[in-house]
Order: structure tokens, then C-alpha cells, then sequence
């Protein structure tokens, strides 16, 4: 449950294989894990949401470890990072 690490090689563009043998949808439950181990956890599901997101008031209130998870379509970013690269080039 790697998430979509292999979007970025080759291999994506070959959407017979590529969706069966090498997307691996994260299934873990961070804020369960989180809570599991008393880690103050944030949740973002939407732009919006990050939007709100005051993180110097967040880093204030938990200035030790904690998580901020933000959850994005998996095809969008990588769209956005490869806009990203080719900008830098």
C-alpha cells in the first residue's frame, strides 16, 4: 500500500498492467494509528480545508510531533507534479 509511487515511471503508461499489478491504493488508517499512540492528528480532505489550515497556530498548540494528513486524487498530482518538472527545466 504504497500509494502512487509508480505513477512517475514508465510503467503508467501501460494501463492493462499498470492498474492490477502496480497501483497500490494506501489502505492504512493514520488517524487511527495516531490516536493509537495519542499523536494529535488533522485531517484535510478538501482545497478548502487547506485553505483554513492556520499552521502557525496549529505548530503552537503542537509543537512536539504530530500529523497533518492531506488526501489528493492521486491522478491530479501527479499532474501537478509534472507540471511542476517541467517548469524547473
Amino acid at each position: 500500500a504504497g500509494g502512487s509511487i509508480f505513477r512517475m515511471l514508465p510503467i503508467e503508461d501501460h494501463g492493462e498492467y499498470f492498474k492490477d499489478y502496480f497501483e497500490t491504493p494506501q489502505s492504512a488508517n493514520i488517524q487511527q494509528m495516531a490516536r493509537s499512540y495519542d499523536i494529535p492528528y488533522l485531517g484535510i480532505d478538501t482545497l478548502h480545508d487547506l485553505k483554513q489550515l492556520d499552521l502557525s497556530e496549529w505548530t503552537n498548540r503542537h509543537s512536539q510531533l504530530s500529523i497533518i494528513e492531506c488526501k489528493t486524487n492521486a491522478e491530479s498530482s501527479m499532474s501537478q507534479r509534472q507540471m511542476l518538472w517541467d517548469y524547473s527545466l
